[in-house]
């Protein structure tokens, strides 16, 4: 997999103002959203009700935790209880449900995956 000319310098500028986090979007609809996204640190715990995701990973390598349940202490990211880890490495792909708990507990490879993320019918 290959990204774009266009898609590798939007990814490049976003990496460029730092964080330990970036993203280029693809496209943006009211019913679903696309996007790269490339992490060089592990991130805390998300949940997204409504939007099944699709991450496939086109870079790095790492460790995806699905399920369980989020846990929120003050002054520290939010971190998952009871979750599945998943090693996943370049040209894996995961699903994760609508209102299940995701988080990138570990990152072997600064990774980068394509995001898609849509309205789950209910």
């Amino acid at each position: 997999f290959r990204l774009g000319a266009e898609m590798q310098a939007a990814l490049a500028a976003s990496i460029a103002e730092g964080g330990t986090s970036a993203s280029s979007p693809i496209t943006v609809t009211d019913q679903y959203r696309g996007s790269f996204v490339h992490r060089n640190q592990p991130n805390g715990a998300l949940v997204h009700q409504g939007n099944t995701e699709l991450h496939y990973i086109v870079e790095g390598s790492g460790t995806v935790v699905t399920g369980g349940t989020v846990v929120r202490s003050e002054g520290v990211p939010a971190r998952i209880e009871g979750g599945e880890a998943h090693r996943v490495v370049v040209g894996d792909l995961i699903i994760i449900p609508a209102g299940s708990p995701h988080m990138y507990s570990q990152i072997d490879e600064p990774i980068t995956y394509l995001e898609w993320r849509w309205v789950a019918p209910e």
